[in-house]
């Protein structure tokens, strides 16, 4: 499940709504600093192959408000720099799945982000099993 939270800057930072989030226990992932110009980087599972890497960078940069899309195969990733008043991150999900025809699964790629957290609680839960 994904939400989008939009904040006033002169408020809240986006560092105190990422450490309220995490906090709780769900991921928080900035897609957006608030400037025109917001930038994703999204991972794709499944077979990137060429003619349906040329299709999906096709496919998004025909969306309103993407100005650039670069596909990485070899990790699976994309980086969509968009301009956030005239397209949502969750459009290029959409685009990406429908191009794939229920082949590809796509998600806000993070660096460190909950996936490295639940790897390493499943390291401890081996390692409390082992020594059991």
């Amino acid at each position: 499940m994904v939400f989008e939270i939009q904040y006033d800057p002169k408020i809240v930072s986006h560092n105190q709504l990422i450490e309220a989030i995490e906090d709780t226990g769900f991921e928080a992932v900035l897609i957006s600093g608030g400037e025109d110009r917001s930038k994703i980087h999204l991972k794709v599972d499944g077979v990137l192959t060429h003619p349906s890497m040329a299709m999906i960078e096709t496919s998004l940069q025909a969306l309103p408000g993407v100005e650039n899309v670069e596909i990485d195969p070899v990790v699976h990733r994309i980086f969509i720099a968009y301009k956030l008043d005239q397209t949502r991150p969750r459009i290029f999900v959409q685009v990406i799945e429908s191009v794939g025809s229920g082949r590809f699964k796509t998600t806000i790629f993070s660096e460190g982000g909950r996936e490295h957290h639940k790897q390493d609680e499943i390291k401890q839960y081996y390692k409390s099993f082992l020594w059991s």
